[in-house]
C-alpha cells in the first residue's frame, strides 16, 4: 500500500512537494525516477515482501511502474508468468503486476489482477504513461491535465496545494446531499480517475478506456466468500480484523479461524456500544481468535478530533470511525486490517433494503391522507423516528426504489441546500438506475456508485491510510460480488449455505451499527470557532442559515448530530489551506 504520483510532459517542482504530501501513505521508503517527459514517485507501506528489493519505482524491458495497492492473486498470476519464462528477484505482487504489464499489455494485466489497485506505468517504448484503477474503485488515483501535461496523485489535497486550486461550489451541494461529493471532485479541475478504466498520456493526448471485468467463474456465494478471505488473509505483516458484533465482521472471523491465520481482532468501545462489544467479545471467544477491546477515552477523542481535520482530503460526513480503529491498529503494530465494509452492499443490509417493504405498506396508508394533513402526520412521526419530517414526507412520497433510496440517504433537501448555498446540486448520471431491475438490483446499483464508492471506500482509503494502515475488503472481491449479484442472497441465506449457527445468529439479529455519539462528540469541532460569519465556510454557506438549521435539528431530534457533524466538518475543511493537511500523530491508544 503506498502513495503515488505521476507527471507526464510537464516536470516542475510539484513532484517532490506532492510526494512529501503523500508520506504518510507509506512512511517504509520513498523512490522517485525522472525520464525524458515522464516523473514517477512513491512513498511506500511495505506489506507484501517487505524488503529493499521490492521498493519502487521498478523497471523491467522499459516499462516503469509505481503502484498502491495488493494483488491477492499473484502467487497464481507469477506461476503462470514462470511457465512463460519470466523471472523474479522478489516474492511481492509489485513485480508481478509489472511482469504481466509486459507480457500482456496494460489492459490484459488488469483484466486477469484480482485486488485492489491503482498504478502509473511509464513505457518507454511507447513514449506513453498509463494510469489504471482497479475494477471497484478501492484504490483512488485522481488527475489533472492541460496542454502541458498531466499530474496524477494517490490524494486530491497534494494536487489542490501545488497548483493553487479552489473548492468546487457543486461538489459541496452534493457534499450537502449525500455527505461526500459524489460526481466531481471537491476541487476545480482535479478528476478522479473512473474504477476499471485506463487513461493513456502520449504525445500531449489523453485517452481514457475501459478494460473487461475479471470473469468471476460459476463460485457460489459461499464458496466465493471463503476463497475471497482466505486470500486476503495473506501478509508479511501482522494483520488485525475490525470485528463488530454483527455478521460481516464474524464471517471474517470464521473464516480467518478455519484458515488458521495469525490474525488479532481489535473492537472499539466509546462507551456508548456496550452492546456491539459484548456481541463482538462473544464472536471471539466462539471462533478463539485473540481479542482486544480499545476503551476510546476521552482525551484519546479529543487528540483525534483535533488530528482529523488535519486527515481530511475532500469533505465527508463519515471517516472518524475509520480513523479511530486505524489509529488503534497501528498503535498496536498492525500496519494491515481486514473490514467487513462491502458486506452491506453486496448482502441488502442496510436499513432500507430491508425496511422497503414495510415503507411500501406505510405509503399506502399515507396515500389516503390528505395532502394538507401530511405535512403535520410527518412532524408527528419525525421526533420518534429521529428523521427531520421532510425526509420522511420524501421517503413516503417516493415512487420508486431509487428516488426512496434517494430520500433515506440525503442529509439536507434541495430547499436547504438552496438555503445553504445559494443553489442544489444538479442531478447526476450516478444517481440513475436501470429502472427495469428488481427493486433490490436498483438500491444495490445505488449503493456502489453513490454510498459505497463515493463515501465509505474513499473514507477507508484516506483514514486508515493518514495512519499509514492498510484495510482490505474481502466482501468487494470481484468473486463474491459476481456470485451475489446473481443469487442475490439475504445475508441470512449466507449464514445458511455456510452451515454455521452463530452466523445464522448473527443474520437473524437486529442490526448493530457501530455507535457513533454525535451529540457528544460534536463539541470536540469547536463549533463556536468555526461556524463564524467570516472567513471561507461564510464565502460558500450562509452561516445564519447553517445555525439555524442545527437549532432546529437540537430541539427536535433530527438526525441525531449527523447533519451538525457535516457542516462542522465542512467549516473545517473550508477553513483549511490544502497545504496544511497533514498525517495524524500515533499516540498509544489504552486498552479497556
Amino acid at each position: 500500500m503506498c502513495g503515488i504520483v505521476a507527471t507526464a510532459g510537464r516536470l516542475g517542482p510539484e513532484l517532490d512537494a506532492i510526494l512529501l504530501a503523500l508520506r504518510h501513505r507509506g512512511p517504509d521508503s520513498t523512490g522517485s525516477v525522472v525520464m525524458a517527459t515522464c516523473a514517477l514517485a512513491m512513498a511506500r507501506l511495505a506489506i507484501m515482501d517487505p524488503n529493499p528489493r521490492s521498493d519502487q519505482p521498478m523497471e523491467l524491458a522499459g516499462a516503469t511502474l509505481v503502484y498502491n495497492g495488493e494483488i491477492y492473486n499473484f502467487a497464481g498470476l507469477r506461476h503462470r508468468l514462470e511457465q512463460r519464462g519470466h523471472r523474479f528477484v522478489t516474492t511481492g505482487d509489485t513485480e508481478v503486476v509489472l511482469h504481466a504489464v509486459v507480457e500482456w499489455g496494460v489492459a490484459g494485466a488488469c483484466e486477469r489482477l484480482n485486488g485492489m489497485f491503482a498504478f502509473a506505468l511509464w513505457d518507454d517504448r511507447s513514449h506513453s504513461l498509463h494510469l489504471a484503477r482497479d475494477s471497484f474503485g478501492i484504490k483512488p488515483l485522481y488527475w489533472l491535465g492541460d496542454g502541458d501535461g498531466l499530474v496524477a496523485a494517490s490524494e486530491v489535497t497534494p494536487l489542490a496545494a501545488a497548483f493553487g486550486l479552489r473548492p468546487r461550489p457543486d461538489a459541496i451541494r452534493e457534499f450537502l446531499r449525500f455527505g461526500s461529493p459524489v460526481t466531481d471532485v471537491a476541487y476545480e479541475r482535479v478528476a478522479e480517475l473512473e474504477p476499471g478504466t485506463i487513461l493513456t498520456w502520449h504525445d500531449h493526448t489523453v485517452r481514457i478506456r475501459p478494460f473487461a471485468a475479471r470473469s468471476a467463474g460459476g463460485a457460489t456465494p459461499a464458496e466465493a466468500a471463503r476463497d475471497s478471505i482466505a486470500r486476503q488473509l495473506r501478509s508479511d505483516r501482522p494483520t488485525a480484523l475490525f470485528l463488530s458484533g454483527g455478521f460481516d465482521s464474524a464471517l471474517l472471523a470464521a473464516e480467518a479461524a478455519d484458515t488458521g491465520a495469525p490474525v488479532s481482532a481489535l473492537t472499539l468501545s466509546t462507551h456508548d456500544n456496550s452492546e456491539d462489544v459484548r456481541l463482538a467479545a462473544e464472536t471471539a471467544r466462539h471462533y478463539g481468535l485473540p481479542h482486544e477491546v480499545v476503551a476510546v477515552h476521552e482525551a484519546d477523542l479529543a487528540r483525534s478530533a483535533d488530528a482529523f481535520p488535519g486527515a481530511l482530503d475532500q469533505p465527508t460526513i463519515g471517516g472518524f470511525n475509520t480513523f479511530l480503529a486505524a489509529r488503534a491498529a497501528v498503535a498496536r503494530g498492525f500496519p494491515v486490517a481486514l473490514s467487513g465494509l462491502g458486506g452491506d452492499a453486496t448482502l441488502g443490509g442496510y436499513g432500507y433494503s430491508r425496511r422497503l417493504r414495510q415503507v411500501r405498506r406505510a405509503r399506502r396508508v399515507w396515500d389516503r391522507l390528505p395532502s394538507g394533513l401530511r405535512p403535520g402526520a410527518a412532524a408527528a412521526l419525525a421526533p420518534w423516528l429521529g428523521q427531520p419530517a421532510s425526509r420522511l414526507e420524501a421517503i413516503l412520497d417516493a415512487g420508486s426504489a431509487a428516488a426512496t433510496w434517494t430520500a433515506w440517504r440525503r442529509l439536507f433537501d434541495d430547499d436547504e441546500i438552496r438555503r445553504l448555498t445559494g443553489g442544489v446540486a444538479e442531478p447526476s448520471p450516478r444517481w440513475l438506475t436501470d429502472a427495469d431491475a428488481s427493486d433490490r438490483a436498483q438500491l444495490r446499483q445505488l449503493d456502489f456508485a453513490v454510498y459505497l464508492r463515493a463515501t465509505l471506500l474513499r473514507d477507508t482509503d484516506v483514514f486508515s491510510m493518514a495512519n499509514s494502515v492498510e484495510v482490505r475488503v474481502p466482501f468487494l472481491d470481484p468473486t463474491f460480488v459476481h456470485a451475489t449479484e446473481r443469487a442475490e442472497p439475504t445475508k441470512h441465506d449466507l449464514a445458511r449455505l455456510m452451515g454455521d449457527e452463530l452466523l445464522v445468529t448473527r443474520a437473524r439479529a437486529r442490526k448493530v451499527a457501530f455507535a457513533l455519539p454525535w451529540p457528544r462528540w460534536l463539541p470536540l469541532l469547536r463549533p463556536d470557532e468555526v461556524l463564524t460569519t467570516g472567513g471561507p465556510f461564510a464565502d460558500m454557506v450562509d452561516v445564519t442559515c447553517a445555525r439555524r438549521l442545527l437549532a432546529d435539528d437540537a430541539r427536535s431530534g433530527a438526525m441525531r448530530g449527523l447533519r451538525a457533524w457535516a457542516l462542522l466538518v465542512l467549516a473545517h475543511w473550508l477553513g483549511r489551506e490544502p497545504a496544511a493537511r497533514r498525517p495524524a500523530p500515533r499516540p498509544a491508544i489504552r486498552a479497556a
